[in-house]
């Protein structure tokens, strides 16, 4: 008996970097996000499932999945719709969530705590192959 083996090379063409690399990315991409929603969950006592709620639950829910916006735009890069879409909801809420989070950075004690957590998603960010590093793991066709 034989085993297949997938052939991702066959298809490399399909995109710059190849098919293999594209679907790579796009786990990578999907990697730092969810890696966004637990580190600030962690952060902020919140359960994750809690960031991705349709409702705006609690002030302390609705704070914490402004602040995963803000970090996933800034310091991932990703377009605003990009962000909506991943937490279900209009580029114009992840547009507010940037700029109430900008606005209480003007707090020292807030502006260490993202900070810190721009800090800690960089270094994992700054891990990554250059060709993946701000493309929100989309490749152009």
């Amino acid at each position: 008996m034989q085993i297949q083996v997938a052939n991702w090379g066959q298809n490399a063409g399909n995109t710059p970097q190849g098919l293999g690399e594209a679907m790579q990315a796009q786990f990578l991409g999907d990697f730092a996000e969810t890696g966004i929603l637990s580190l600030v969950a962690r952060e902020r006592g919140v359960p994750v499932g809690m960031l991705m709620h349709r409702t705006r639950s609690t002030a302390g829910v609705a704070e914490a999945r402004q602040l995963a916006m803000y970090l996933m735009h800034v310091v991932l890069q990703r377009r605003m719709a990009e962000v909506g879409a991943f937490f279900g909801r209009d580029r114009t809420t992840v547009s507010h969530a940037c700029r109430v989070i900008e606005d209480r950075r003007e707090d020292p004690v807030f502006e260490a705590e993202v900070a810190r957590l721009e800090a800690a998603i960089g270094e994992i960010v700054g891990c990554l192959p250059t060709w993946l590093r701000g493309t929100g793991g989309q490749h152009a066709a």
